[in-house]
This record gives C-alpha cells, structure tokens and sequence, in this order.
C-alpha cells in the first residue's frame, strides 16, 4: 500500500478531511540531549509527531515536530493519522502476509538511515558559517529563503526533498540544524 505521499493524496476514509494530518516517526533519533546511550553514533529511537496541512495545490505546510530534544531528527513517517478523528489513514503493511491486511505498524526499513545519522552527527559536531557554506556548495538559503525558493515534500536528515518554484524541478537539499542552511542542491 502506497503512502499518502508517494500517492501524493490524503484523506481520512472516517471523516472525509483531506486537509489536516498528523504523522510520526516511530523510529526518530532523539538527539544528544536526550540520549543516555553514550555512543558517538547513537541508535536509540523515539517516537517523533509532525501536524502538517495539505493545501489546495497539493503542497504540504509541516510544522516543527514533537518528541525528543534538542538536536532530534525526524526520518520518515511509520504512520499517519487524521488531524480531526484522530483515525489511523496509513501504516506501512508486509506486502507478503497472508490473509487480510491489517492496519498494523511496522518498522520502515531505510537503507541510508545509518549513513544519515553518521552524517547529522559530523554536520553537527562542526556546523559551519553560511559563508564557508557558500564557498563550499554554492548557492545557500536560510528557512525563510527556502520557503520563498522551494516546495518542501520531505525530510530525511540531513536532507531534504524539494521542488524548486522557479522551474519545477524536483531535487535534494543538505541542510544542517544550527545555525540553520539549506544548501548542495543537486536535482533528482
């Protein structure tokens, strides 16, 4: 079963809303402040919330997520539910079982998580200026610049999946967490 956003389609089957959604990463990195592993590359897991709107034009408002500390990242959604009724619309499902499909969570795989997470870690440890980052990538754009620039489907730290406005274009940004970049953009 496609997710609402490889579908690029919501709506609750209970209520009809087709607007406001809340989805969670069961699987999301807590961040530093909150993990009690030690480990340089931690894989503790925490559940993370993201409320998000879907607009008229299919494009999708996320708002901050909840869950974790300082420093948490959010991978991808191992479920979603309506905003209003609060009825489950999606969770991933073995395509293998037999019998009826249920609406059971189960754990995503993500091949690159490991690889992300080395990778938040070191953006992390040596954030750099925009600057240093222009010099380095090129063109850079801060939160407010990203939003005026691009269409933001996803988040998978350290990247994020975009559709440029000027051309349509649909691609990949790098961005770190503090202070706050979006760069490297390469198209899909």
């Amino acid at each position: 079963m496609k997710s609402p956003e490889e579908a690029e389609h919501y709506a609750c089957p209970s209520c009809g809303n087709t607007r406001s959604f809340v989805g969670y990463d069961d699987c999301g990195y807590p961040g530093p402040d909150e993990c009690e592993c030690g480990k340089n590359i931690c894989t503790c897991e925490v559940t993370l919330k993201q409320y998000f709107t879907v607009q008229g034009d299919s494009s999708v408002d996320y708002q901050a997520f909840e869950g974790g500390g300082r420093g948490t990242e959010i991978g991808s959604y191992t479920r979603i539910k309506c905003a209003v009724c609060k009825e489950l619309i999606w969770a991933p499902m073995p395509e293998d079982a037999p019998g009826p499909k249920s609406q059971k969570t189960r754990r995503m795989t993500d091949p690159t998580e490991s690889v992300r997470r080395a990778l938040v870690v070191d953006i992390k440890a040596y954030p750099k200026s925009r600057k240093t980052l222009e010099a380095a990538y090129g063109e850079v754009w801060d939160t407010a610049e990203l939003s005026e620039n691009f269409e933001v489907l996803g988040f998978g730290a350290p990247f994020v999946v975009v559709i440029r406005k000027s051309d349509r274009v649909r691609g990949s940004l790098q961005f770190q967490h503090s202070p706050r970049f979006y760069y490297a953009f390469r198209p899909a």
